[in-house]
């Protein structure tokens, strides 16, 4: 969507409606890519459990190769499709920002996307799915080719509790932002 900039002719309402409209296109590519990549992880996680699951002495020695470079593969494609959609969702809230910065008008409960809570909140929750994911798929990784179990584990929870402090760094830092406007 083309930027606007500001005329004498361009009045309050007119910027109001091209704001609201710039952050519900960013908003609806953030529900597109968060749909899409929930579709995508489902049916990568289906095939893992199926694989799993399957019985190696029935099948033949290539379809067992075959199943080995699949249970490397899935776990890297779910960690890069969680991955890239976190990048998208990152930038579309980079954008979406972007533009609240362009229309020179600061966020207020009065102006759309105004609560900056539910907009911390909401960030939070879908950046935090691809993230989730992605340290699964991570994990997932790990146990199936280094099966020693306590290593894993704390490699898994230790990218938790990394995500767990920047989520909670970056609510006090907008909440800090709140207090001083």
């Amino acid at each position: 969507m083309d930027e606007v900039q500001p005329t004498k002719n361009y009045d309050e309402e007119q910027a109001r409606v091209h704001l609201g409209k710039q952050i519900a296109h960013e908003e609806a590519l953030i529900n597109h890519r968060m749909t899409w990549m929930l579709t995508i992880q489902g049916f990568l996680f289906a095939t893992l459990a199926l694989l799993a699951k399957s019985d190696s002495t029935t099948i033949g020695e290539e379809s067992q190769r075959i199943m080995n470079v699949l249970l490397d593969a899935i776990p890297v494609l779910g960690f890069l499709i969680a991955f890239f959609a976190f990048l998208g969702m990152y930038a579309a809230y980079t954008s979406i920002d972007h533009h609240k910065k362009v229309s020179g008008k600061e966020v207020d409960k009065n102006y759309p996307g105004g609560n900056v809570m539910a907009s911390v909140l909401g960030r939070i929750v879908s950046m935090s799915i691809p993230g989730t994911i992605a340290s699964t798929w991570l994990y997932f990784s790990w146990k199936i080719n280094w099966p020693e179990p306590g290593l894993a584990m704390a490699f898994f929870f230790t990218l938790s509790a990394v995500t767990l402090v920047v989520i909670c760094l970056k609510v006090v830092a907008v909440v800090s932002a709140m207090k001083k406007s």
